[in-house]
């Protein structure tokens, strides 16, 4: 379990599922694979569902969807990058703590002051509270619900076998990683976020990125990075592996 630990934190993200469109490294690959854990099968559930438990007792990262909708585990330095890049600031340099209303619906911003309010909120709650029994006010929810999570105003924090999935709002999850994340700068938030994502693959073009992280950092920025981590020996190009017609990108 510790060595599974210790990838997570070396290569910040880990994809839940292996996905076609993008070469990121996924769990069981990473079981099996690199770290050449000797599980039965019968025995890959438990393991993982103990992973989770642990990561989200200590906090060592989180599940998360926002990376094109990627269903990923993140290391808790990958969530300070990717959160600062989406955190919205008051004057005195912390976190908006209310949605901005002419962004969001009055459904969403009582579904997020609802979060607020409690320690920790499990989905069940607010199903309950909010009368989702119509399969389509159920699915608003769910769709709320991702939306808030996408875009950092929440975190999920666990899961509960008969409560459902256990929500946080984002700036109440850990004072100390809030603190970081308000002095990380943009370029150096979008450089560690590149590197990990190229290094927890085996080879990567660039289109490939620019489209993870979309909703995260410009085209140009991305260049610019990418070029600055190959000058600086940080990342290297494939010799043989090309995708799409693009160059793979490595970890060095």
């Amino acid at each position: 379990m510790k060595n599974l630990f210790r990838y997570l934190e070396s290569n910040g993200i880990i994809l839940i599922r292996q996905n076609s469109k993008f070469p990121i490294i996924s769990l069981d690959k990473v079981i099996f694979d690199h770290l050449k854990y000797q599980l039965p099968k019968s025995e890959i559930n438990l393991f993982i569902k103990k992973f989770l438990e642990e990561m989200y007792k200590n906090k060592f990262g989180i599940e998360h969807n926002g990376l094109s909708n990627l269903r990923c585990i993140i290391s808790r330095d990958m969530l300070a990058c990717l959160y600062s890049l989406k955190i919205q600031k008051t004057k005195n340099n912390t976190p908006l703590k209310k949605l901005p209303r002419n962004y969001y619906t009055n459904y969403e911003i009582e579904v997020y002051d609802f979060i607020v309010k409690q320690k920790i909120t499990p989905q069940k709650y607010l199903q309950y509270f909010f009368d989702t029994m119509p399969i389509k006010s159920k699915k608003e929810l769910d769709k709320i619900l991702k939306k808030l999570q996408r875009e950092f105003w929440i975190f999920k924090v666990g899961y509960d076998k008969k409560l459902g999935q256990l929500w946080k709002a984002a700036w109440k999850y850990d004072g100390r990683l809030t603190k970081k994340v308000l002095k990380l700068s943009r370029k150096e938030a979008i450089r560690k976020i590149i590197h990990y994502i190229i290094k927890s693959s085996e080879g990567i073009s660039r289109p490939q990125i620019k489209k993870i992280l979309k909703n995260f950092a410009s085209n140009d920025e991305i260049d610019k990075v990418v070029t600055s981590l190959i000058l600086n020996n940080q990342i290297g190009i494939h010799k043989t592996l090309v995708i799409n017609g693009k160059k793979a990108l490595i970890a060095q």
